[in-house]
């Protein structure tokens, strides 16, 4: 069997597991409409997800909010582990009293097991097969910090959760567009957090005896659970322009990171729209080099099928120009045509002198 029937048929089991839906909203989804569920199902179907193994889960905080999708870890884990150019990944924490730094894209991160100070973020790495530059990505811990539950408890797995999470997307988008891991999603917190001001109906009313009674409606829909507090517009430009700033410097981009505390809304979208277009424009050129390098590789093979030493043929890498590799693949098709014609005429000269 093939690597690509094995993956096909490691998907279609994770397919199957969605076939009972009846048990599926039992156990999973009790609390989705009928939209939100056939959404979650076909959701999961598609990324070949299991929800028995806590791959994917969907919560609904508020009855009068959407439903919130997640994938897990190990969904991550395990997607990226059955893609062909998967070569593996690297994650850890930063701390203060760490030696850790980024130069020409590479890590260089050094610390003991003693007290590390506090805690900055994470990172993550992402090798995959046929690409010489790793994917890499940084996560801040103070712009994903809840301060509590698993946030306050184990700081560290949940800082480097998001920075997983960001790694492997960002390296397999074709897999896991559209795709988040809990801990990088909106800003829950509890009721006593909640900024919102009490309704009418929670205000304290008075009975003949003099006590006070608190109405039945709480301060929200769904008392007890947390809840879902939307970001600012502004904190939303802040986090996708840091993540054009990790995806340009992975790309090896040429640009200056602003002072976001400096400029409004309105500067960093045209900031993050013209960083967008040099990504766009290095990942047009990257592509454009490998296509050379393929077909470099391709006529340097056909050369030396016809008797053409390697050392004779011209050697070229991922670090020089697309001017260079054009100028070398011209180069190397008119030697291939050559070496054609040669042939042609020494076989021609075979039969007339038969």
């Amino acid at each position: 069997m093939n690597n690509g029937q094995s993956l096909q048929k490691i998907d279609s089991q994770h397919v199957a597991v969605w076939q009972d839906e009846e048990k599926i909203r039992k156990l999973f989804a009790k609390d989705l409409s009928p939209d939100e569920f056939r959404f979650f199902v076909s959701l999961g179907a598609s990324l070949g997800a299991n929800p028995f193994t806590r791959e994917i889960w969907a919560v609904k905080y508020n009855k009068n909010q959407p439903a919130s999708i997640f994938c897990g870890r190990d969904f991550y884990r395990r997607k990226a582990q059955e893609l062909p150019e998967y070569d593996g990944h690297l994650v850890d924490a930063v701390y203060e009293r760490d030696e850790f730094a980024v130069e020409d894209g590479k890590v260089h991160h050094k610390y003991s097991l003693g007290n590390r100070g506090k805690l900055l973020g994470a990172y993550c790495i992402v090798y995959k097969k046929g690409i010489r530059q790793p994917y890499y990505v940084f996560v801040p811990f103070n712009e994903y910090n809840r301060g509590f539950s698993n946030w306050k408890n184990m700081p560290e797995t949940m800082i480097k959760k998001v920075a997983e999470a960001q790694g492997l997307r960002g390296a397999f988008q074709g897999t896991f567009k559209g795709t988040y891991d809990e801990s990088e999603m909106w800003e829950i917190v509890p009721e006593t957090q909640s900024e919102q001001p009490e309704s009418q109906d929670t205000e304290n009313t008075t009975q003949n005896t003099g006590k006070p009674k608190k109405v039945a409606q709480n301060r929200y829909e769904g008392a007890g659970k947390p809840k879902i507090k939307q970001e600012s517009n502004k904190n939303r430009l802040v986090k996708r322009y840091n993540e054009l700033c990790e995806e340009a410097n992975s790309l090896g981009v040429d640009f200056k990171k602003v002072d976001i505390t400096k400029v409004t809304e309105n500067e960093l979208i045209d900031i993050g729209k013209d960083l967008k277009k040099k990504i766009d424009a290095a990942k047009s050129e990257a592509h454009k080099k490998a296509e050379l390098l393929r077909e470099f590789a391709k006529l340097k093979f056909n050369l030396q099928t016809y008797g053409v030493p390697e050392n004779a043929i011209l050697q070229m890498t991922a670090d020089d120009s697309i001017e260079a590799i054009e100028s070398a693949v011209a180069s190397l098709r008119e030697q291939l045509e050559q070496k054609k014609k040669e042939k042609q005429q020494a076989e021609e000269n075979i039969f007339e002198n038969i």
